[in-house]
């Protein structure tokens, strides 16, 4: 298992470059995007492959309508997002 791989959670900012999603297929996201530009993502989840813990990343990149599935030593983390965030505190009484 990679570092990142121990890393990464859902919600985690990532980037890769274009060809080292490996599924769907080029011709599914390529169009404009060349193998080489990068993209960058939410992870939804991570995957194991066989008996390979977290080989897998499945990320949601704006644009591109089906998740990608790249794995995850291609990944490089953007920023961490928090999972959940308070939306309404208690304000002290006065």
């Amino acid at each position: 298992m990679s570092a990142v791989g121990a890393t990464l959670q859902s919600g985690t900012r990532v980037s890769f470059r274009c060809e080292a999603v490996v599924c769907p297929g080029p011709d599914r996201i390529t169009g404009p995007l060349a193998g080489t530009d990068e993209l960058t993502g939410d992870v939804v989840l991570v995957s194991d492959y066989g008996e390979h813990k977290n080989y897998f990343a499945i990320v949601t990149v704006d644009g591109i309508d089906t998740p990608l599935i790249v794995p995850v030593q291609e990944i490089t983390i953007a920023e961490v997002q928090p999972a959940t965030a308070l939306k309404d505190e208690v304000e002290p009484a006065a």
